[in-house]
């Protein structure tokens, strides 16, 4: 077993609902420590499951557990995008205060994502964003509709992380119209903004704070949390009847995190994926200071 062992580990499936949603489509938790057995919950709002996250996260400290904790959306957009969102911090830190400052989302989970979505492109001066349920200004609901006075979108349709995944991965930039995830990126960065200002140095997000190394909670010394984006698909999961797919998706990613921890070199080679390490430099500076990278993509997982 590698060195670096997780007491907990704890997966999220993440929802853009505009309304209060249990079941498919709605905020899913799984929860296990080695050897014990995995526990999911089920949450009908942003603000109800994030309560939820923080009392476990808050038990753990007490407990000076280490925790593994994933989120299945993406940590960051594709490089460039961050250098129109102003000059302080990392590129990554920017966007991520820049959208949590915007999005509003109350406790019945309405919210103002496509006016902040809109209003970034008018910003811009970039169609970037795309996809509305209805007409605004500045936001097209198809793709290669241009909203008068605003420019195709510059940057690359997918990370590069995205690109390593391979097919059935969806662009950061579509927020509605089938199956998407650029929603849940922009009701899912404030939270996770939260939590970085809740925790502080206690909490890590990789590999944007620590890099492609085997061991990234070794960066700190008081880190117990560390914060990882997930691709479920990524880990092949396996889908069984009875239960809900989301569901099924976030216990599969707790055990097979609980499954690497055990196997010879544990969870470094998902940490350091030899992938991230063989793109050209200015890429892989891209992945950990903007981008962000999925959790096992590029290790042979």
């Amino acid at each position: 077993m590698s060195g670096l062992v997780f007491d907990e580990v704890i997966m999220v499936d993440w929802s853009a609902a505009a309304t209060p949603r249990l079941g498919s489509d709605s905020i899913w938790f799984a929860q296990a420590s080695p050897g014990g057995p995995v526990v999911t919950a089920n949450w009908p709002t942003r603000l109800r499951a994030i309560c939820a996250l923080e009392d476990a996260l808050d038990s753990a400290l007490e407990g000076d557990r280490r925790v593994l904790l994933g989120f299945d959306f993406a940590f960051g957009y594709p490089a460039g995008f961050a250098s129109h969102l102003g000059t302080e911090g990392q590129p990554w830190e920017r966007v991520w205060r820049h959208i949590a400052t915007r999005i509003a989302d109350d406790d019945a989970n309405a919210n103002n994502r496509f006016d902040v979505a809109a209003e970034l492109n008018r910003k811009l001066g970039l169609a970037v964003f795309w996809g509305s349920p209805r007409p605004l200004a500045g936001l097209s609901p198809k793709l290669k509709v241009l909203p008068g006075h605003l420019d195709p979108n510059p940057f690359p349709v997918l990370r590069a992380t995205d690109q390593v995944a391979g097919p059935g991965i969806k662009s950061v930039w579509q927020l509605y119209g089938g199956v998407t995830v650029g929603s849940q990126v922009l009701m899912g960065l404030p939270y996770l903004q939260r939590l970085c200002d809740r925790y502080r140095e206690r909490l890590l997000v990789w590999p944007q704070q620590t890099g492609f190394v085997d061991d990234p909670m070794g960066t700190v010394e008081r880190a117990q949390i560390l914060m990882v984006e997930i691709w479920p698909t990524a880990l092949r999961p396996v889908y069984g009847v009875g239960s809900v797919r989301d569901e099924q998706q976030v216990r599969w990613c707790v055990e097979r995190c609980l499954q690497q921890q055990e196997a010879p070199g544990g969870l470094g080679p998902w940490f350091a994926p030899r992938l991230a390490a063989e793109l050209a430099d200015t890429a892989r500076a891209a992945a950990i200071n903007e981008e962000g990278w999925i959790l096992g993509v590029g290790a042979d997982a």
